[in-house]
């Protein structure tokens, strides 16, 4: 690898310095095998790290010298005379899907799929985004300036994904929900308990948009489906106010009818 280095950095300079000058096909051969090389090492290497939650300020410190020579070779001029995708393209797509594949993994565990009682889904899914919440809350620079070097807005990819699996897991298990409460409206201990448990997810939710909305405008997708949670909730709320007993549920709320999100 380091001859290839050798070979390939003579190359790029002379084709950096040459445009105009045909490239041999021993150098645009050499050019290509050690971008493929040097891509799918930090591919690997970035697939063994935490890219999302837990953020750690040091997580890419092992890939410095590598990120370095990788993106000298990704932002030359001559790809676009010999290839017609740019391999700093091929690079961030690869990159932006190892991203998608880390939040994924991550909701998935916390929700933890196999649980079979609905408000233990419940209560997961709340815990799981207050964790999210309080993260993105405190933007981690590190992260948005090492992919910003490979054009991949970090957040952005994140929030889309979040945006995406959340979302979709939130109201399948407030769907599920609604039918558990619906089969057991004449039981108030379980209307008691489930109503907690889904008004708490609804608070933290409106949290984690209002985080969004105020610290990440510019990221966000401009069609967020986390912004329609309050529909999600439209069946809990006849539990919620049952009686027009709100204190059982333990948790001092408003309607969201009454205030503007």
């Amino acid at each position: 690898v380091n001859k290839s280095c050798e070979v390939a950095t003579r190359a790029s300079k002379s084709a950096n310095h040459h445009l105009t000058k045909k490239l041999s096909h021993f150098e645009i051969t050499k050019l290509l095998k050690l971008v493929k090389t040097f891509s799918d090492e930090m591919i690997e290497d970035l697939g063994k790290l935490a890219l999302f939650l837990p953020l750690a300020t040091d997580v890419f410190n092992c890939l410095v010298d590598r990120w370095k020579f990788l993106n000298h070779l990704l932002s030359m001029n001559v790809w676009k005379h010999i290839t017609p995708q740019s391999p700093k393209c091929a690079f961030a797509g690869r990159t932006s899907t190892l991203i998608k594949e880390s939040v994924t993994q991550w909701v998935t565990e916390k929700i933890n799929p196999s649980e079979t009682l609905v408000v233990t889904r419940v209560k997961n899914i709340r815990i799981a985004t207050e964790e999210m919440a309080r993260a993105l809350n405190r933007p981690y620079k590190h992260y948005i300036d090492f992919f910003n070097v490979y054009d991949i807005d970090y957040y952005k990819v994140v929030f889309a994904t979040l945006d995406k699996i959340l979302g979709s897991k939130a109201r399948q298990i407030l769907e599920d929900l609604d039918r558990y409460q619906l089969c057991n409206q004449n039981c108030q201990e379980i209307i008691v308990s489930t109503s907690r448990a889904s008004i708490r997810l609804y608070m933290v939710l409106k949290g984690l948009v209002s985080t969004l909305g105020n610290t990440f405008a510019d990221r966000i997708p401009r069609e967020l489906t986390l912004r329609g949670y309050q529909k999600w909730f439209n069946k809990a709320l006849i539990f919620w106010f049952r009686r027009s007993k709100r204190k059982q549920c333990g948790v001092s709320i408003r309607p969201w009818y009454w205030t503007r999100m």
